[in-house]
């Protein structure tokens, strides 16, 4: 799917612009993916997998979403990319067909300046707007308590634990709490 750009002002004055990525931006999504795995442990993958994705395997990637309901919302600030999100919808079987599922990556110089508040606003509106819809999930580490106040004020609640859900380089284990936002609430 594809979403049609807005642009936003973060916390700070400073402007940005929400817009779907496109196949063009393969290379731009694969280095920005790169660069944040490797500032924090909360990503499901690191840097080095990311490494492994030719630019051509990352277009197809991205076009699969556009034509598909699932969409990926990159922010851009000043010509780079700050961050990058999707909402997917489990269309392919119909008893999970009221449920999606969302990630977000920020890169850590624009942590805590709203970017993350106005990609949820949206993602809640492109949910609610998708027909059959009824709730959004996602997942976060135990530890990522910044990552868990946003999705608590944007309305998620703890719905389970993975526990050992990953295991960094150096063996230690890392909890998963599963959260969800059903869209019937407020």
């Amino acid at each position: 799917m594809r979403y049609k750009e807005k642009e936003f002002i973060l916390n700070d004055g400073s402007r940005i612009t929400l817009r779907s990525a496109e196949k063009e931006d393969a290379e731009m999504v694969l280095d920005f993916m790169i660069k944040t795995a490797d500032q924090t442990d909360f990503l499901l993958s690191t840097s080095d997998y990311f490494r492994k994705i030719s630019v051509e395997e990352e277009e197809a990637w991205i076009s699969r979403h556009i034509e598909s309901d699932s969409c990926i919302l990159i922010v851009i600030k000043d010509g780079k990319m700050i961050a990058s999100s999707q909402i997917d919808f489990m269309t392919a079987r119909e008893k999970e067909r009221h449920r999606s599922s969302v990630g977000i990556t920020v890169e850590k110089e624009y942590w805590n300046k709203g970017i993350g508040t106005i990609i949820f606003k949206e993602f809640i509106d492109i949910a609610r707007n998708h027909q059959g819809t009824e709730q959004i999930e996602l997942g976060v580490i135990i530890t990522n308590e910044r990552a868990r106040h946003l999705y608590e004020k944007m309305g998620f609640r703890e719905t389970g634990v993975i526990p050992r859900a990953l295991k960094l380089p150096d063996g230690t284990y890392l909890d998963e709490i599963l959260m969800t936002r059903f869209l019937d609430e407020e």
